[in-house]
């Protein structure tokens, strides 16, 4: 019996096989790119917080209740940064005025992808909040 080589039957168990490995690879590149912005976000987040922390506290005490409140914000969400730098800016800080907070933080891609990925990743965030007319008062 001569064997037919042009035969599709047995094929598609060997593509399969054959795709695999790339398609595990698309949603691990998938994942890891959501998981970025994720902590994207999270880092957004810290910033607001800290904006909001420093708009309802004197201008002495504005800076350091925004660096407490950034980092509170980043431990709830488990973000590790291994470079964190804040800035706070009191600059316009006054009834009716407004501060500015600037969170940049590298995260290493092997805590955010779920395969150890070697490098880091740049994030930052500004926010801005206005300072109460009632409440805020600069020193």
């Amino acid at each position: 019996m001569i064997q037919d080589w042009t035969s599709d039957r047995a094929s598609a168990p060997v593509e399969i096989v054959l795709l695999m490995p790339v398609i595990f690879l698309v949603v691990v590149f998938t994942v890891a790119l959501g998981r970025l912005v994720g902590v994207r976000s999270e880092i957004g987040y810290a910033a607001r917080a800290g904006a909001r922390a420093a708009a309802a506290f004197n201008g002495g005490d504005a800076t350091a209740e925004a660096e407490r409140a950034i980092r509170a914000a980043l431990a709830d969400r488990h973000v590790s940064c291994s470079a964190l730098v804040i800035d706070v800016d009191t600059s316009a800080f006054a009834p009716g005025g407004h501060v500015a907070v600037t969170v940049k933080c590298d995260v290493a891609l092997s805590d955010v992808a779920l395969l150890p990925l070697p490098g880091r990743s740049h994030q930052q965030a500004t926010a801005v909040e206005v300072v109460d007319q009632i409440r805020g008062s600069a020193v």
